[in-house]
């Protein structure tokens, strides 16, 4: 999520900045951040609220978003793990499929030139045995 540029934060001046797309509005800072986590990297806390127990607060709530943080990231590790794993079992399961079906192709391939073989011997052959054994 792209997040407006703050006038005030000397630091993401200094970053890289990109006009929009439109060309008007304010610069937008190139790898920007949610406005939370903005919040939380400037050491304000969460809330408004005066300025000493706002910076306990947040440095409590610091560590305690930080576990947050982990928690949701192995959460979201998880699901990617599973997905993949999904995934694998899917393309294992169209290799086999995949390979029964060029197994078979196969099959049919070798039946269909035996008959052809079969097929053309005998037209042969009883074209040979009429004109052998016919009148003229």
């Amino acid at each position: 999520m792209i997040v407006p540029f703050q006038e005030g934060d000397d630091d993401e001046k200094k970053k890289g900045k990109r006009k929009t797309a439109s060309g008007g509005g304010p610069p937008i800072e190139r790898y920007s951040s949610s406005p939370q986590l903005l919040r939380r990297r400037s050491g304000t806390g969460g809330g408004g609220g005066g300025g000493g127990a706002d910076t306990m607060r947040g440095s409590a709530g610091g560590e305690r978003s930080s576990e947050e943080f982990e928690r949701r990231f192995l959460r979201v590790l998880d699901r990617v793990h599973e997905t993949l794993e999904r995934n694998e079992a899917r393309d294992m399961e169209n290799e086999g499929r995949e390979a029964a079906r060029e197994e078979w192709r196969k099959v049919a391939q070798v039946t269909d030139r035996l008959l052809l073989v079969l097929f053309s011997t005998g037209s042969l052959l009883a074209a040979a045995l009429l004109f052998a054994f016919a009148p003229l």
